[in-house]
């Protein structure tokens, strides 16, 4: 319960009580989705505040639980794949989303699907922009209702390979 009230005090942007119940929740963790929560919790609130290496730091320490669930280990390495392309590390990105790809279709979950699509694409943006338009429209086709987060970014970021692309019309 502390790590799921961790996850949403930071979704919220309470970020100094999400990483307050966090720290709390990875002390009592006995199952490895509760580590899981709580290092994401603490991941993400890093992430929002611009600590992008301690964001990772704890993304990887996630990838380290034994027992973690693929679908909980693609989603890492999906957000992993965007942190290596905010850092403009090319061939770390690529290798995440690999990562995030094959995990998410080995799970066949749709949220997660969504998600590892939109790294790739996200990925591919960076240095083809023609590349990224089918990944991204595919994420947003994977992310339908079940995803609305994921679906918005990805259709930013189609946005923006289409005005890169000089496609205004679609």
């Amino acid at each position: 319960a502390l790590g799921a009230g961790a996850f949403a005090a930071v979704e919220r942007g309470e970020l100094d009580l999400g990483e307050n119940l966090a720290t709390e929740a990875l002390r009592h963790a006995a199952q490895p989705e509760e580590s899981f929560l709580a290092m994401l919790a603490l991941g993400i609130s890093d992430l929002y505040r611009g600590r992008h290496d301690a964001a990772q730091a704890w993304y990887r320490s996630v990838l380290a639980i034994e027992g973690l669930p693929p679908a909980y280990r693609a989603d890492v390495h999906a957000t992993l794949a965007l942190l290596a392309g905010y850092a403009a590390d090319l061939s770390t990105a690529r290798d995440h989303a690999a990562h995030s790809r094959a995990g998410a279709e080995a799970t066949g979950a749709v949220n997660t699907r969504a998600f590892a699509a939109y790294a790739t694409g996200e990925t591919l943006l960076l240095e083809d922009a023609e590349a990224a338009v089918p990944v991204l429209a595919a994420a947003i086709a994977r992310a339908g209702r079940g995803a609305a987060h994921v679906s918005a970014v990805a259709r930013i970021a189609l946005l923006s390979a289409l005005t890169r692309l000089d496609r205004h019309s679609e």
